[in-house]
């Protein structure tokens, strides 16, 4: 189980390892921050075992929605049906 602190703690040296990186890939680089701090909730960090897992996965997400949001199709929430 994956606590907010170790998270916090994994999104920390990903903002440092931002500073790494090329001037003009920065702004990239915290988009990618930015993504992770919105997953901050405890009982959805408990799913996983690894916290870099997690982040991998809300990346993922994140990154599904802004590429093309049209063809994610929706999921009704009571039955876990594709509309």
């Amino acid at each position: 189980m994956v606590s907010v602190t170790d998270y916090e703690i994994c999104v920390s040296r990903w903002k440092k390892g931002n500073l790494a990186l090329r001037i003009a890939d920065q702004p990239a680089g915290q988009r990618v921050v930015s993504m992770l701090e919105k997953y901050r909730d405890p009982a959805m960090l408990a799913l996983f075992d690894d916290p870099v897992e997690a982040e991998i996965f809300f990346l993922l997400v994140e990154f599904m929605k802004e590429v093309d949001p049209g063809r994610i199709p929706a999921i009704k929430q009571d039955k876990g049906v594709h509309e």
